[in-house]
């Protein structure tokens, strides 16, 4: 089957993206405040060897410090060997810096900043006195052709004012490792403190970045942002007149917030204007609650609804007063933890969470090089005698895969929508002088039976995938699925050996044409197939789930034949849709456990660069298996700021 693909500017076919989440997604375990006691003195031993100069471009505390922390906790210690450090810090240099860029030379490395070279020896084995030489060398060179000039707008924008070199090189080094490493500057820290903690100063919006630009994931009601008229989806270009365009969130959470009683001018593109338009929203002291109530009576029929938009330090009690609240007014038929589009939060939190709806068994582990932890089922108060189901989509991360893993494995819970977002990686806040901090990668987590869905995310029971009504064949699905973990630059392998354990747990499955407005009941197909779950469980066990009936196999297996009906209707009107306006036959369920045979090749590219003209992109997918294979979509990218993702259906025949 051969199909011509005209995209406006495509130059490759990779499957690479990059989703950055809301601040509050890493992982909280502990402050580290006394770092110079604990750590190994392999590093820092070399102080003596520095000399005093250099104070413009080298900061040989920090920059000790921070290399001590790293080859002390990181995760993966091959990543951290001094040579790859060095080259880390190159990499990221000629990616963070205007007309930088480095080769391998054998035994050195060579870095050309805008004409001018510099040769770099590599280290010999461990030795952290002449790797730290060779870092002050880098910092001279850099420092001496003014490269606080030179940065890209991001990088620019990460420093801020600490402008030394070595904060730079810093930054480059931890880039290298992983998509969440960083070196904190004290404004960013403070406000991920002040983010986890639940209180700030600021606008009310819960934002993530999208294609390079602030997006709107939802206003937190009554903050300033959402009566100011700020909607989901907007996508904010600018704060104040100044770009928000290819910034980290750290930098665009500092532009946002500011003292109470500021104003700060969005200037907004929203979906269906033809140009932007501007919004004042006045900053203020936003208490967050992390926890939103939505009951749910149908004659006799009464379930809980609750909406976890992050995990902060309130969390599990405003979920657990939210159900005591409930249950001392109406018996409690089916609770639903929603959990999309959830970016995680705090460890603890998570594992509080879980626990409240857990008799016994493990929540989650972590295991990084220091120490294996399990962290296990053990607070007195329980909820276990009514059914839950937990709402997840691809933009469901961290913490909330802990949530959604330990419920699924100890058998508590139904998992309902699409798979999560992969990551299963656990970050650590270390406070170093002059009040910053380093975020740094220290530990994978595991699910209760020892599953790492690192890259791979939380399979649900119940996968129910929707397809956005569109008027050309592109996109469809959603090209958010492709912007997961695994598609982050320098992502972490899982290192786990659990393909036997990560096969497609899911039961029921099926497609549904995604409403323009999702918010009513009637629209949101994964509450109602909660709201079948819980109607089934009512009819037979009625208002008290028994003990032995409460494992989710028994509760899918219950209401499977209602469920299966349900979703059968929904995935036969999304193959009349298609076949009717793209002629397009689409049937059968999702089975991610069908191996595939495809082979896809692009015939005679031929790069054009001029602006503004198309690219024709003939390609062949070939299926060399004897099984019949359909419902195929192929998905385009190009890693280059500006250009548009594109997924394209692809009909097989003949097969």
């Amino acid at each position: 089957y051969k199909n011509i693909f005209s995209p406006m500017a495509f130059l490759c076919f990779l499957v690479s993206a990059i989703l950055i989440f809301v601040n509050n997604q890493s992982l909280q375990i502990f402050l580290s405040r006394d770092l110079f006691r604990s750590l190994s003195p392999r590093i820092l031993e070399s102080t003596s060897q520095m000399g005093k100069g250099d104070a413009k471009a080298f900061d040989p505390a920090l920059m000790e410090s921070v290399l001590s922390i790293v080859q002390g906790y990181y995760v993966d210690s091959d990543r951290v060997t001094l040579d790859k450090l060095l080259e880390g810090a190159l990499r990221g240099l000629s990616l963070s810096v205007q007309n930088t860029y480095y080769t391998d030379e054998g035994s050195s490395f060579e870095l050309s900043l805008n004409g001018k070279k510099i040769e770099l020896a590599k280290s010999s084995g461990e030795d952290s006195n002449a790797f730290l030489l060779t870092v002050r060398q880098l910092c001279r060179f850099l420092d001496d052709n003014n490269i606080a000039d030179h940065l890209t707008g991001s990088a620019r924008a990460i420093v801020g004012t600490e402008k030394q070199a070595s904060t730079i090189i810093l930054n480059a080094i931890l880039s290298s490792l992983d998509a969440h490493s960083n070196l904190m500057s004290p404004e960013s820290y403070r406000e991920l403190r002040q983010g986890t903690d639940g209180e700030f100063g600021g606008l009310g919006i819960i934002v993530g970045v999208r294609d390079n630009i602030l997006t709107v994931l939802k206003p937190i009601p009554r903050s300033p942002a959402s009566m100011a008229g700020v909607m989901k989806g907007d996508r904010i270009i600018a704060i104040n007149q100044q770009s928000t365009f290819g910034l980290n969130l750290d930098q665009l959470i500092t532009h946002m917030r500011g003292e109470p009683g500021t104003p700060a001018q969005l200037t907004i593109l929203r979906e269906g204007l033809f140009s932007p338009i501007e919004v004042v929203v006045n900053r203020a002291v936003i208490e967050v609650d992390s926890v939103e109530s939505f009951p749910y009576h149908d004659g006799n029929l009464h379930y809980l609804r609750l909406v976890i938009d992050s995990f902060a330090s309130r969390t599990a009690d405003e979920v657990e007063s939210s159900i005591k609240e409930f249950k001392r007014r109406y018996p409690l038929n089916g609770l639903i933890l929603d959990l999309r589009s959830n970016p995680g939060g705090l460890l603890d939190q998570a594992v509080a969470v879980s626990d409240l709806f857990l008799k016994s068994g493990v929540i989650v582990s972590t295991h990084g090089r220091r120490n294996e932890t399990e962290r296990v089922s053990k607070r007195q108060q329980k909820f276990l005698d009514f059914p839950i189901t937990v709402l997840m989509d691809e933009n469901s991360a961290s913490a909330s895969e802990i949530v959604a893993g330990a419920l699924q494995d100890n058998g508590r819970a139904l998992v309902v929508g699409q798979p999560s977002y992969g990551k299963g990686s656990v970050q650590t806040l270390f406070e170093l002088h002059g009040e910053r901090a380093l975020k740094l990668t220290i530990a994978r987590y595991l699910t209760p039976n020892h599953r790492s869905i690192q890259n791979k995310g939380i399979m649900p029971d119940i996968w129910i995938q929707p397809v956005t009504k569109s008027s050309s064949n592109s996109g469809m699905f959603g090209l958010s699925r492709f912007k997961s973990e695994a598609f982050l630059p320098n992502h972490l392998l899982s290192n786990f050996d659990n393909s036997s354990k990560m096969e497609s747990s899911f039961n029921i499955s099926g497609y549904y044409l995604k409403s323009e407005n999702s918010s009513d009941f009637e629209s949101d197909v994964e509450l109602k197939i909660a709201d079948l779950v819980f109607s089934k469980t009512k009819k037979i066990y009625g208002d008290r789930l028994p003990e032995g009936s409460q494992r989710s196999s028994h509760l899918i297996a219950l209401s499977q034949p209602e469920v299966e009906s349900f979703i059968k209707v929904k995935s036969k009107e999304i193959e009349n849709w298609l076949f009717k306006q793209q002629n397009i036959t689409w049937s059968g369920a999702i089975d991610s456990r069908r191996k595939s045979a495809l082979q896809f090749q692009i015939d005679k590219l031929r790069l054009v660069s001029k602006v503004g003209s198309n690219l024709e992109i003939p390609w062949t997918l070939k299926n060399s298996n004897a099984n019949a294979v359909e419902n195929i979509s192929v998905f385009m990218h190009a890693p280059y700021v500006g250009l548009e993702s594109e997924e394209l259906l692809v009909e097989f025949t003949g097969f």
